[in-house]
């Protein structure tokens, strides 16, 4: 996002000239006043009425660019939804009760109604800074409970997937279970991250520095995606004939095809890391120290459980 030279974001249509704020559309400037905050709130109010809902949600996504790219592009998502479904409101027309109906159609995917509360508190938080509304609804509505995944992905299901995917999803597949690392993480390896120690990952949702030490598997994984191109890119998976990494969508598509056509359900690219990090705690491995966490209670939530434990009940009931 630009900025001034005092160092506040400039909106769109907002420009900084001789300590001046000033809205410019069709080459007419627009004075907003020399007061950064209230020249913000002078730029939304020239927003035409009908308007004002998508441009307080353009403005709340422009502060999203500092947030992780991960968390950006699950925002993303979200957006048309709630676009779309106070659409027909003024920014200050919407109450807790609106929000709450919305969220109830939602009630069946709780982790991406979830997002959109997040998005739409952070939204109403705006709206308050500009004035475009006095109260911030979705401060009021509880989030849906989330309920933790226990699905664990069998090595016969593995192998099933792997027979019906394309070479490049096989490599994501293997990286995915080998580093025990996000797919974003994955997909986002550099050829200056790998060396004879291993591979250097710095984790996109957290920051968090490892090195995933090298083994045979791994290596052996690693040179089958360096012979995928003819032509080197700085990263180590990318499309033909482009210098940039795989896109998570695309490999998401490829291997749902895949698990499609092995007759596997109830399966995503996530329970990949969720498996790595069960098999090594399971073989008496560091998860936690894999998983960059600081904690094992965080681990904790990744690990599924294998084997049903099997107990005894009483003897003999007392009859005496």
């Amino acid at each position: 996002m630009r900025k001034c030279p005092r160092g506040n974001k400039l909106y769109p249509k907002m420009h900084y000239k001789g300590g001046s704020y000033y809205r410019v559309h069709q080459n007419k400037w627009q004075k907003l006043g020399t007061d950064y905050a209230k020249a913000v709130i002078a730029l939304n109010q020239t927003q035409s009425a009908g308007d004002q809902w998508a441009k307080l949600v353009d403005m709340t996504y422009q502060d999203f660019s500092d947030l992780a790219k991960n968390t950006q592009e699950q925002y993303r998502l979200v957006k048309p939804k709630i676009l779309h479904g106070f659409s027909d409101f003024e920014p200050h027309e919407i109450t807790a009760g609106d929000v709450g109906q919305f969220m109830h159609l939602y009630a069946d995917t709780p982790h991406f109604a979830n997002r959109m509360l997040s998005v739409l508190r952070r939204v109403f938080a705006k709206g308050l800074y500009l004035g475009a509304c006095e109260t911030n609804p979705a401060k009021f509505i509880n989030r849906f409970r989330e309920p933790p995944r226990t699905r664990y992905l069998l090595d016969t299901e593995y192998a099933a997937i792997y027979r019906h995917a394309n070479e490049v999803t096989q490599i994501v597949m293997d990286l995915c279970y080998l580093t025990g690392q996000r797919i974003g993480d994955v997909l986002k390896i550099r050829r200056q991250d790998i060396t004879e120690a291993g591979i250097n990952i710095v984790q996109q949702k957290t920051g968090t520095k490892l090195t995933i030490q090298m083994t045979d598997n791994l290596d052996e994984v690693i040179n089958r995606a360096k012979r995928l191109r003819s032509v080197p890119c700085q990263w180590l998976l990318h499309p033909k004939g482009k210098a940039t990494p795989y896109h998570y969508t695309s490999i998401r598509d490829s291997f749902r095809r895949a698990y499609t056509k092995a007759g596997v359900k109830d399966v995503c690219l996530h329970d990949l890391r969720a498996k790595s990090l069960t098999d090594l705690k399971d073989a008496g491995g560091n998860a936690t120290a894999l998983a960059g966490h600081r904690t094992e209670a965080t681990t904790v939530r990744y690990l599924r459980s294998i084997e049903i434990p099997v107990v005894a009940g009483p003897l003999r009931i007392r009859l005496e």
